[in-house]
């Protein structure tokens, strides 16, 4: 389950989001509601001199907000502390007012969370198909009233190639290309179609079974893999590459102005 932090300090009104996926981790610089610096960095090479670099031309961020899945949350924790930032857990947000028809809220992934908070500030009044292509492939539906009603979790793109290697005796690995064709005529053709092709089928089929539920729908992708999908769906799609990290933000707003 990924856990969620925040840094308190006491010298800018920047805001700072930490949020450390299974490979990668991300960090976000804010200034109210605008994102004006981000950079992804492979989480073994996540040191202090790395933060202490990604915020050198600015101030001390005054507050943050760090999430982490893939890894030690101690010595992240300690990292932080050790430029002078003070940390809070996932659990300083367990007031925010978020809706939901979920069976036990406190095992709904944070990244789920925090992508319908960002969906809603660009949406508010519309019901949501908000697609998460990352690790895992999340869709998930919230309603006009801002219900989060729950949705599907199935393997994102890697672990599709990378299981069909390792648990086959003999189809090679294979990684995202340009060109799908829909039959394949090669091995490397045919799983880059049944991955590729069948990613795009899957979305499509949930989207058309929640058009006819709900009205006046939209659609918001993102994740690592929303750069490869969002054409191949042709649909009309709002793509965010940053659409967690805004929902962090959001959500970091509301705690500091609970406190």
């Amino acid at each position: 389950m990924k856990l969620y932090y925040f840094f308190v300090l006491k010298k800018s009104n920047m805001k700072l989001i930490v949020d450390s996926g299974n490979n990668y981790t991300k960090l976000a610089l804010f200034e109210g509601d605008s994102m004006i610096k981000f950079n992804a960095i492979a989480n073994p090479l996540v040191s202090e001199k790395v933060l202490r670099d990604f915020l050198h031309e600015y101030p001390v961020p005054r507050h943050a907000f760090f999430s982490t899945v893939g890894i030690n949350e101690q010595a992240i924790i300690g990292l932080l502390e050790g430029i002078g930032i003070f940390v809070y857990t996932r659990n300083n947000a367990v007031n925010y007012p978020f809706k939901h028809q979920y069976k036990d809220i406190s095992t709904l992934g944070f990244d789920r969370f925090a992508a319908a908070v960002g969906a809603r500030l660009f949406f508010k009044n519309n019901p949501l198909v908000i697609i998460d292509a990352g690790t895992a492939l999340t869709i998930d539906i919230v309603s006009a009233q801002g219900v989060f009603k729950g949705g599907s979790i199935s393997p994102g793109m890697q672990l599709r190639f990378d299981s069909l290697h390792q648990k086959t005796g003999k189809l090679p690995l294979v990684s995202y290309q340009e060109k799908v064709l829909v039959a394949g005529n090669s091995p490397e053709s045919c799983i880059l179609s049944g991955v590729v092709n069948g990613m795009v089928f899957e979305i499509s089929g949930f989207i058309e079974q929640y058009h006819k539920k709900f009205k006046n729908l939209k659609i918001i992708i993102t994740g690592g893999d929303a750069k490869f999908l969002h054409k191949p769906l042709k649909k009309t799609i709002f793509a965010d590459p940053y659409l967690v990290l805004k929902g962090l933000n959001e959500i970091l707003n509301y705690c500091i102005s609970s406190r």
